[in-house]
């Protein structure tokens, strides 16, 4: 029997690599595991301030050299160079339930509570639920790691992020954070009102706790707030004119009304009178021309912004069946680009115009660290009014929608945050933006920047166009043109903590 031409064999084919898929848009290099990958991109990395979150600090890591970054986007294969990090102060003494007053820990002017370490894993599980409810059109970042470190590890890591001067001073005061002795104050037994509570020592030792997450693939975003700043700035002049007339106003009117409680009036008075009541016309006039009404101020441009920003907070409570708490503009990031990027899929047919939806303005929340489960009797309301505008939005009357979008925006914002605070209770300028009766959370305390009217029509026929959209944009997602290759099934990340 002749021997087998080895010359003639079929070669073998060599088995495909499997990787790790984080859901979103990134997944992990298959020879390396999650803890591996992350410390390697801390090491190579340069660290900025990205913002203050309600519970900790957060930062923008951009890695120097892409060879030790072992993440990848999936859609072009191209490794991460940017990543998103959450680093808060953990105590499990933190959230006792008879604590007067909750400690802090200082960071520079700020102070950020200690939390405890089920709300720590708790603001994971929300993030990653709202991630798998979103993944076709993902309205937050996905995380691709996150781990709690004793106080040694701590000490190494923030070694390695406190590069420049800036960071340096954040590690001071986390590092000085972690190695203080903490403090509750408690009620003694047999505490009666009035009496004095106990300063005792927290029995846990300090811990850091950190969330790596993505930075929405390549698409560059931006907070909220920082688009919303220039604008705020060139409007100082009528803020200031706006004082003076709101205040002229005001005198003429009360003039009018002093004079008329006279009765019968002599000339002068008279004459007085009629002045009065033409300044009264001007001075409305002009304050018409400083705020146009029905949130006219900003450029619609940013006032789509603001309406879509809306619409994820809804979303996000009713896929997820919690509220996100804290949504002020620093915690929410877009992308604000006006027009979509036309590419040419090629098939072997023809060349199909086809949307790159990456290039889209888009609207994701970050921070959920004051997030809250809606209760019940709240959402069993909730859910029913917004199933029904999402199942008819290409079909719904608008002052039905109109309707629903109010009531679902009034109980949303009525929810407390997990710290049991109600959004009414802050400053109108942080969170009263949300409905409608304060412009923006970075305007200033500022009479110029109170909205009296609410939402308006042209606001709300904005956001059902932007739903529609939306639908539309999802709908071609689902349903790519012939020759288009779907992405793989996408498996969220399992955070160990």
């Amino acid at each position: 029997m002749k021997p087998r031409n080895k010359s003639r064999s079929k070669p073998r084919r060599k088995p495909r690599r499997k990787t790790k898929r984080r859901g979103g848009n990134i997944h992990t290099r298959p020879h390396i595991d999650d803890k591996s990958a992350f410390i390697e991109y801390v090491d190579h990395s340069d660290f900025t301030v990205f913002a203050n979150g309600s519970t900790g600090v957060i930062l923008k890591g951009v890695i120097r050299d892409v060879k030790h970054s072992h993440y990848y986007y999936i859609k072009t294969g191209l490794p991460v160079k940017e990543l998103i990090f959450k680093l808060c102060l953990i105590h499990d003494d933190a959230a006792a339930a008879n604590d007067e007053d909750p400690p802090k820990w200082k960071l520079s002017s700020i102070k950020m509570p200690y939390i405890h370490t089920s709300a720590f894993n708790q603001e994971i599980i929300i993030q990653n639920k709202l991630a798998q409810a979103t993944i076709a059109d993902p309205i937050c970042p996905v995380i691709v790691y996150s781990s709690i470190y004793t106080t040694e590890l701590s000490a190494k890591l923030l070694e390695q992020i406190s590069k420049n001067e800036k960071m340096s001073v954040i590690k001071q005061y986390m590092t000085a954070a972690l190695s203080s002795t903490v403090y509750k104050t408690v009620k003694p037994s047999g505490y009666r009102r009035g009496a004095a509570t106990v300063a005792v020592p927290f029995d846990s030792k300090p811990r850091l706790g950190i969330i790596a997450m993505e930075y929405v693939d390549s698409t560059k975003f931006v907070r909220l707030d920082q688009l919303f700043k220039s604008e705020i700035d060139a409007l100082s002049s009528k803020m200031k004119n706006y004082v003076n007339y709101a205040s002229a106003l005001k005198d003429a009117k009360y003039n009018i009304s002093q004079l008329t409680a006279l009765g019968d009036l002599p000339d002068d008075l008279e004459y007085e009178l009629e002045d009065s009541r033409r300044n009264v016309d001007t001075y409305t006039r002009e304050l018409a021309q400083l705020k146009p009404a029905r949130g006219q101020i900003f450029s619609t441009e940013l006032v789509k912004l603001r309406n879509m920003a809306r619409l994820v907070i809804l979303e996000m409570a009713h896929k997820t069946g919690y509220t996100h708490g804290d949504y002020h503009f620093g915690n929410i990031l877009v992308s604000a680009k006006p027009q979509p990027h036309i590419f040419r899929l090629h098939t072997e047919k023809t060349h199909i115009p086809f949307p790159d939806f990456d290039d889209l303005e888009k609207v994701i929340l970050i921070d959920f660290g004051y997030s809250n489960k809606i209760p019940h009797d709240i959402f069993s309301i909730l859910d029913p009014i917004l199933s029904h505008v999402y199942d008819n939005v290409d079909t719904i009357d608008f002052d039905d929608f109109k309707q629903r979008i109010s009531e679902s925006i009034y109980l949303v914002h009525n929810v407390s945050r997990n710290d049991e605070s109600h959004l009414a209770s802050f400053p109108d300028k942080y969170y009263q933006w949300f409905t409608g009766d304060y412009e923006c959370s970075l305007c200033p305390d500022h009479p110029y920047f109170v909205r009296e009217s609410g939402i308006s029509d042209d606001e709300y026929a904005m956001m059902l166009d932007i739903l529609r959209s939306r639908k539309s944009r999802s709908s071609m997602a689902s349903n790519p043109p012939i020759g288009e290759a779907s992405n793989p099934p996408i498996k969220l990340y399992t955070p160990t903590v």
